[in-house]
């Protein structure tokens, strides 16, 4: 319950205990006005001075207004009744659960205090070492040589034996004490005459570390140096499965375990680089306390951090604005856990304590709302369909989450749909900035979370567009994209151009070439063959003796045939092989010539309206089908050729038949001493053609295929060609009607 005041300022009444609250602890006037609750537990207080705000804080402080007997706390221990001890500078505060009372009221300081397991609490008391049980008090003494002199450290071993480390302040000497009830029975010199800092080992001994020589393990007797850390050491803590909390005298903390150690710092997560002490909650999370707060990570998140050391730390930290007061504490003893769970420390002056159990939750999703939308440095009017100026290189857009639990801690994630893929964690940001955004329609959607990580999941989103500018816009692009079309179609028509004129140049070349030799042959061999012809029908006629007549009659025969057969070759040089340009035909003769006396019949297909074709070109592709049909006839044992003829831009040439097929061996290198196949490649090859011969056990498949520019004397109208005829055609087309 609050109660307000017109003079006296505010009072709150809660478990039977009355609080009060006036300008000399923070309100803002002594003289209420009014009290107001928001929906998220904060009260808001108006009085004569402004606006004050009440909230549960996860964090308590004690102060000497709240009972401590001044602030200057040092050390703190819980005990197994439930109280807990604070060392002073002049003596002991113990809290009972209420209220705070001082132990004694000795000149002598207490910087250290330590709770063992039969229930005793050890605190120093300047150079003293007192043990304090069921009221009673004992000073720990021992024989000459073994006195307590500054107790630094105390730890207890899994044999219940308590060691102390000890510092004597005249002869600096350092020692490790072993006391048996309250009495040192044992001594051992520290390495390196340093003073050691404390932690039971669950294995046996104790671990101990110093501020200059590192770690060590002492067990029977010894000090083992220990491999893997070599750092300082200013406090030490140890975990039940082995694990050995560090922190060094740089501030920095370390976690231990199986030879390895590895700091905690801000690349794994953790909010701050600076830590002093650290606590096992036995609930599943560990406590540091630290420089910027109190930080809780949970052991899960320790544990995957520990196996893969780029995991960065989920933690939650309380700061100064959940009441910690943070300060350079007093190592390993600035921090404990007392029996009911809570967290007590002490940051060298006053004591915190915090209840993981009870620590206040806001469950209230913060509402998110867009402020302001700022395009190239103008304000644009928030509407439900904005539309952006043309090609805008400045965005920014400004948002807030309203919470006023914790206004610092609302975070955000935004995303502008239509140009970013994922969530964008923003954190405390408050605005989103776009560069050159392209044209388009777009929705800016932004989420936020308080406080305790609970997320406005729906938050506030607005669309808008931006428009193309002319170079952006379909039209213009298409009209780019068809120039460019018609740049390459252009380029490839001058190829092709190209192409035709270079095989035109050659088949005219080797037509001229062919000519030529036509008539040197008709000029010379012909010519002799003929007039050898001449001599040998004369000498027939005018010599009478038997054997002389014979062998002029032969000359003359065998002049005759030479002379047929040069003009054979001489048509042959001068004209394509075929006949009237009929290509069909010319295949036609080939197989009847070579079908006499055969079984086999031959179905011939033309497709397509025959095409004048370049002679070269033209006698190259009846050699390729004479020899392709002769093969057929000859080797194949079949009953039937089919062969295809197609008129099509380019030139198909198919001939199949239906015989046992070509051996594997013969169609991939041809047959010892025929060259039936190799020629069949050379020729294809030199009108720029493509041949495939194929063979199954339904017989053999020859497909020539020639490009129309390489064979036509007219190369095929274009498609684009073909359009503009069209169009001119229907142009010239009168109008019905």
């Amino acid at each position: 319950m609050w109660i307000g005041s017109q003079s006296n300022g505010l009072y709150k009444l809660s478990d039977g205990k009355l609080d009060h609250y006036d300008t000399t602890n923070g309100l803002s006037g002594n003289s209420l006005h009014s009290i107001f609750e928001d929906r998220e537990g904060n009260l808001w207080v108006t009085t004569s001075g402004g606006i004050g705000e009440f909230r549960d804080l996860p964090v308590i402080s004690f102060t000497e207004n709240q009972g401590l007997s001044g602030e200057d706390a040092s050390s703190i221990a819980a005990a197994a009744d439930g109280h807990v001890w604070v060392g002073m500078d002049h003596g002991i505060d113990v809290y009972q659960g209420q209220d705070f009372s001082h132990l004694n009221s000795s000149d002598s300081y207490t910087d250290l205090l330590y709770n063992d397991s039969q229930r005793r609490m050890w605190a120093t008391a300047g150079e003293k070492l007192l043990s304090y049980r069921a009221g009673n008090v004992i000073e720990v003494s021992g024989p000459e040589g073994m006195k307590i002199h500054y107790a630094a450290a105390m730890a207890q071993d899994t044999q219940h034996q308590l060691w102390v480390s000890d510092i004597d302040q005249q002869s600096r000497e350092k020692a490790l004490y072993r006391l048996d009830d309250a009495r040192v029975v044992a001594r051992f010199p520290t390495p390196g005459n340093q003073t050691l800092f404390l932690a039971p080992n669950p294995e046996s001994g104790l671990w101990a570390g110093g501020y200059v020589h590192g770690l060590f393990w002492f067990h029977n007797g010894q000090f083992e140096p220990v491999k893997g850390y070599n750092g300082s050491v200013y406090g030490l803590r140890s975990d039940s499965d082995g694990t050995l909390w560090i922190s060094s005298v740089e501030h920095t903390l370390y976690r231990y375990q199986n030879g390895e150690a590895r700091s905690l710092t801000t690349k794994d997560g953790m909010p701050c680089d600076t830590g002093f002490s650290i606590v096992d909650d036995r609930v599943g999370s560990h406590w540091f306390y630290m420089e910027c707060g109190i930080v809780r990570v949970s052991d899960k998140e320790l544990a995957q951090w520990w196996r893969s050391s780029s995991h960065l730390l989920r933690t939650v930290v309380f700061d100064l604005r959940d009441g910690v007061r943070p300060g350079l504490g007093g190592g390993s003893t600035a921090v404990t856990i007392a029996p009911d769970g809570r967290l007590w420390s002490t940051n060298g002056s006053i004591v915190q304590v915090v209840d993981p159990h009870n620590i206040p939750y806001n469950s209230i999703a913060p509402p998110v709302h867009i402020e302001r939308i700022i395009v190239d440095r103008e304000d644009l009017p928030l509407s439900t369909r904005l539309q952006f100026p043309i090609s805008p290189r400045d965005t920014e857009i400004d948002y807030a989450g309203l919470s006023y639990v914790l206004p610092e801690k609302v975070k955000f994630r935004y995303r502008l749909v239509g140009h970013d893929r994922n969530w964008i964690d923003a954190g405390m940001r408050r605005q989103a900035f776009y560069n050159d955004l392209r044209p388009g329609h777009y929705t800016f959607q932004v989420i936020a979370c308080n406080n305790d990580g609970v997320w406005n999941s729906v938050g506030a989103l607005f669309r808008f567009t931006v428009p193309p500018a002319w170079y952006q816009t379909v039209l213009f692009r298409l009209l780019c994209t068809l120039l460019l079309l018609a740049t390459v179609y252009s380029i490839y028509l001058m190829r092709i151009r190209q192409y035709r004129a270079a095989m035109k140049a050659r088949f005219d070349e080797r037509l001229e070439e062919r000519t030529r030799l036509a008539r040197d042959l008709h000029d010379t061999l012909l010519q002799t063959i003929q007039g050898m012809k001449m001599v040998a029908d004369q000498a027939n006629d005018t010599i009478h003796e038997p054997t002389a007549k014979k062998f002029a009659q032969r000359i003359s025969e065998w002049s005759e045939r030479a002379s047929r057969e040069g003009r054979a070759a001489l048509d042959s040089l001068r004209n394509s092989t075929t006949e009237g340009n009929d290509l069909a035909a010319a295949l036609r003769a080939s197989f009847e010539n070579c079908a006499i006396n055969r079984a086999i019949s031959v179905n011939i297909s033309v497709t397509g309206k025959c095409r004048e074709m370049h002679p070269i070109a033209r006698d190259e592709v009846y050699r390729i089908g004479d020899e392709a049909i002769r093969n057929a006839c000859l080797h194949s044992n079949g009953h039937g050729i089919d062969i295809e003829l197609a008129y099509y831009n380019n030139l198909l040439l198919r001939i199949r038949d239906d015989g046992r097929g070509i051996d594997s061996s013969i169609l991939k290198s041809g047959k010892a001493g025929h060259y039936g196949l190799t020629g069949m490649r050379e020729r294809s090859a030199h009108i720029g053609a493509k041949l495939e011969v194929s063979s199954s056990p339904e017989g053999a498949e020859v497909v020539l295929r020639i490009p129309g520019n390489a064979i036509y004397k007219k190369a095929p109208a274009s498609l684009v060609m073909r359009l503009l005829k069209l169009i001119g055609r229907m142009t010239k087309r009168p109008l019905s009607g």
